[in-house]
Parts: structure tokens; C-alpha cells; sequence
């Protein structure tokens, strides 16, 4: 396609690209010989923008990197090249397909085979392992010294810390992204207002679930479809009030499950089960299921990412078909929405080739750069002139297709904008584009976070699949009729005693160590 939203676009590029940015392994260069940190003096060191007449010499960072396009990028691209310009460095990049990343990551970990800067997870046990043996470079202290650095969010460096300090520089998206999307033609049909509380919601989805409110003369309609995720669930959640996975109550954390506002939800679930306001076979329904019954104009309801491409969608079944975004639900406990952990992956920095703080120092300033305008700019839009130009505050393509084969980006990859307020947005006549920027900024004022974010437990790392299988399966019964009030209790005390408990413990023990 020619055009795609703001966010698409970030996402089709400035992940592909910053990924490039983040790690790389001795494999991509030359002789076996990965290449560390180039020496620096120390104003370079210390500051982005040197004042000494001398140009810095270019710092060499090898990367290895992920792709989720069907080749992968070329090192010799225009963009590359610029980016290398821009960031003032010598980039020497292993490109590795994304589905095979964590293994490589891991056997590179084992074989203490690493680059200057690895992308990593910290949920992956294998990098926490790492952290733990000293492998990576504590950042906390050193992120004031640097201008974009310093303005990373206090709330996502928390979610992205480990036992209270960082580890690596998050790769940002936007921290409350999901929103419904409503069926307005449906809406309209029935005569129905737009629902703005979680309560009319869940009328709204029973009414297009038993009406007719596409005026075909038959009963073939979902009100709110679902899949087997329990995204749409936890979202319901938070508007009624709840917690985002784990509450805080009293100095200490406690898992939503044993909320009361969580026994609300389920019975809230089961009531819109029962009276059909969603498509019963949601529990065997996957994402993609769930995006093609919306989009063939089967749903009224849609819990998902903003995107201004939604309403185009369903369109393609139903060209009068019309979409409103609704991100703002008033519940008892007022407007609430669930929020997320702000990032995606860490840039982290092994201590194997960055030996000493000098050069540290020197790859946190080639992140640094990263973070600016005009590298944030190229990863996200290409070269002005060349790929696009500026029309007053707006971006508007010139070369969108050149853009992306110069990069290699594929869809489906997350912005790794480090600074996301510095870039403007797509010039476009669709108010669907700016509609779903504005719901994203509206989620993250109102958004409930997950306080337990930062926080590991040994317990969950080897049974959190069989505790979460405790509760999905007990919930999936309670929905359906399976299942009593009384059962429900018997299957929570079962994830107790199975190790709940002490998951609990753990999770406590590494939140109250923090606090102290």
C-alpha cells in the first residue's frame, strides 16, 4: 500500500532500522575480531555535542540484529549510510531473523560470544542469568549525563528495571495503545447512543449480538468479538475498576485474580456470555479469527491497537460501514484504562568488549544519538528530499516504497523511537489518523500499570505456565456455566497451594528489597 498511519509507519521502519541499532554479535566482522568501542577523548565522553575542533573519530558498534521483512536489510543502503553519518559511528551488523533471535542471543550468552550492544528481553532467563553474573553494565548512574537520554519516562525505566536498577536503554512504545472500536452505523441502526460507561458497553454488545443492527433480516451478528487471549477480559477489568495484573494494596502486592473487582469481571464475562452479547466460540477463537469476524462485518465491538487503518478494513466488506474509536469508559472507580509496560526489548551493553567507562561512556553517546530528531527522523521517515518532504508540521511521502526497500522493513515490527514526542506526524486528510494518535495520548493519562512490572520470581520463571493454565481453564468454566462461584474459589486456593503463594512471596520479597 502507498499510504500507512503514523503509527504504522513508525512501526514499519524505526524498529527495523533502531533494532539495527541494538545489537550484534563478533560473527559480522571481519576475522572472527568483534570490534569495541573506539577511544574517545573525554569531552567526547561526556557530552553529545563535543566543542573541540578535532572531529570525534567514529565509534565502531557491532550490532546484531532482528528482521521481520523477508530479507534482510543492506548494509550499504542510502539510509544506512546515513545513519552512520548522523550518529557519527562505524556499524558492523549480523542480521538475524527474528524468530531465531532468542536462541542465537542465548548460545551467544553461553559462549560469552557477545557485541558492543545486545538487544535482549529480561524476561528470557538466560539474560536475567546474565544480569546476575555481572555481564551487562549497570546504566542508572550514567543516563542524567546524556540530553535525550535524560528524558527517558521514570514510569517505563521502573518497568524496564531490574532489582531496582538498569540494565539497558528500553526500546519505547506507547504505554496505553488499545482502544474499542464501535461499529457507528450499527450504533445508529439501532438507535443506539455511544457507550461511556463499561455497563453500556456490555448492553451495546448484547444488543448487536441479539438484534439485526446490519438490517439484513437475519440474526448472523456479535456484538463484542473475543479471542482466546484474555486481552478483551483484562481490559474489562481495569474499566470496572481493577488492577492491571497486580494491585497495590497496603505495602504489598497482590495479583488480580485475588481482587474482588476481579470476581466482578468474571461475572460480568458471564453474564455477557449468557445473554450472547459475544461470539460464543471465543475461547477457540485466535487473534486473527477475531480481526477477520470484524473485519467481514460480523462484530460491532473490536478491542485493539489504535490504528486509523480499522474502519478501511471493514470497509472492504462494507463500504458504508463506518468505525468510532472509544477509549474512555467511566467506572466506579472513574476513567481508567489498562496500561502497558512502555517498551519493547533493551539495548544492553555486555562488559566483555566495553571494558572500561571511557568507553561506555562513548556507546551510551551513539545511543544517545539515536534518540535525537534528526536520527529519530531518518529511522522513521528516510532521507528529506529523497523519501519525503515537510509540509509545515506534517511529513508527507515522496518515496514511501524506495524508503522501505532502502531499509528493509517489514510490517508488524514496534517503534523504537527512543524520544516519540520529538516526531511529527503523516500530513493526511483521513481524521481516522489523528483520532487514533489522540487516543493513545488520552489512554496514558487515565492508564492502569502493573506495579509488579519490574519485579522476577523464581517460582513463576519454572510454573508460571501451569499457574496460568490453573486459572484460564477455571475462568473458561466459570464463563460457561461449568463452574460455580464456589468452584471458582476451590480452583484460586488450588493455584495457592500449587504455587501461588509463593510466587506471591517472591514477587513481595523483590518489591520490599527495592523500596529499602
Amino acid at each position: 500500500m502507498k499510504t500507512v498511519t503514523v503509527q504504522k509507519t513508525k512501526v514499519m521502519l524505526a524498529l527495523m532500522l533502531s533494532t539495527a541499532l541494538l545489537a550484534a554479535c563478533s560473527e559480522g566482522t571481519k576475522n572472527g575480531d568483534t570490534p569495541t568501542a573506539t577511544p574517545a577523548s573525554s569531552s567526547t565522553a561526556t557530552s553529545a555535542t563535543s566543542s573541540s575542533a578535532k572531529p570525534a573519530e567514529a565509534v565502531n558498534i557491532s550490532l546484531m540484529a532482528m528482521y521481520t521483512s523477508p530479507n534482510a536489510p543492506a548494509a550499504d543502503s542510502d539510509v544506512m549510510k546515513k545513519l552512520m553519518e548522523v550518529t557519527n559511528s562505524k556499524l558492523n551488523i549480523n542480521w538475524v531473523p527474528n524468530a531465531a533471535y532468542n536462541d542465537k542471543l542465548t548460545a551467544s550468552l553461553a559462549a560469552g560470544d557477545l557485541p558492543t550492544i545486545v538487544v535482549a528481553d529480561l524476561n528470557l532467563p538466560a539474560v536475567t542469568n546474565a544480569v546476575d553474573a555481572g555481564v551487562f553494565w549497570d546504566l542508572t548512574p550514567y543516563l542524567k549525563d546524556y540530553p535525550n537520554l535524560k528524558r527517558l519516562d521514570a514510569g517505563v525505566l521502573n518497568n524496564a528495571s531490574y532489582k531496582g536498577k538498569n540494565y539497558g536503554i528500553y526500546r519505547s512504545r506507547d504505554k496505553a495503545r488499545s482502544t474499542i472500536f464501535i461499529r457507528k452505523d450499527w450504533l445508529d441502526n439501532m438507535g443506539l447512543k455511544a457507550p461511556s460507561t463499561p455497563q453500556e458497553l456490555l448492553n451495546t454488545a448484547v444488543a448487536f449480538g441479539t438484534g439485526d443492527p446490519d438490517k439484513n433480516g437475519k440474526n448472523d451478528t456479535t456484538g463484542w468479538v473475543m479471542d482466546n487471549g484474555g486481552s478483551d477480559f483484562k481490559a474489562l477489568l481495569t474499566w470496572l475498576g481493577g488492577p492491571n495484573e497486580w494491585a497495590e494494596d497496603g505495602g504489598k502486592l497482590v495479583p488480580a485474580v485475588l481482587t474482588p473487582q476481579y470476581t466482578d469481571a468474571l461475572n460480568a464475562m458471564k453474564k455477557l456470555y449468557d445473554e450472547h452479547g459475544v461470539n460464543q466460540d471465543f475461547l477457540l477463537v485466535d487473534s486473527n479469527k477475531k480481526n477477520e469476524i470484524f473485519y467481514g462485518g460480523k462484530a460491532g465491538i473490536y478491542y485493539q491497537v489504535s490504528d486509523s487503518t480499522r474502519e478501511k478494513s471493514v470497509q472492504k466488506n462494507d463500504p458504508k460501514a463506518q468505525v468510532i474509536m472509544i477509549n474512555q469508559f467511566t467506572g466506579p472507580a472513574g476513567i481508567k484504562t489498562r496500561g502497558e509496560s512502555g517498551f519493547n526489548l533493551m539495548m544492553m551493553i555486555p562488559k566483555k568488549n566495553v571494558k572500561t567507562e571511557e568507553q561506555l561512556r562513548q556507546v551510551l553517546g551513539f545511543i544517545d544519538k539515536l534518540g535525537s530528531k534528526e536520527a529519530q527522523m531518518l529511522l522513521s521517515y528516510g532521507i528529506e528530499g529523497v523519501h519525503y518532504t515537510m509540509d509545515g508540521d506534517k511529513v508527507v511521502w515522496k518515496d514511501q516504497d524506495g524508503f522501505t526497500k532502502s531499509t528493509g522493513a517489514g510490517p508488524g515490527i514496534y517503534n523504537l523511537s527512543i524520544l516519540t514526542d520529538l516526531m511529527p506526524q503523516l500530513k493526511s486528510d483521513d481524521p481516522q489518523v489523528a483520532r487514533a494518535t489522540e487516543v493513545r495520548r488520552e489512554n496514558e493519562k487515565v492508564a492502569v500499570f502493573n506495579p509488579a512490572a519490574p519485579y522476577k520470581s523464581a517460582t513463576y520463571t519454572t510454573l508460571g505456565k501451569t499457574l496460568d493454565q490453573t486459572v484460564n481453564d477455571a475462568q473458561s468454566k466459570f464463563i460457561l456455566g461449568e463452574l460455580d462461584a464456589a468452584g471458582w474459589k476451590k480452583a484460586v486456593e488450588q493455584w495457592k497451594s500449587s504455587g501461588g503463594t509463593k510466587y506471591i512471596d517472591e514477587i513481595n520479597a523483590a518489591y520490599q528489597a527495592v523500596k529499602k
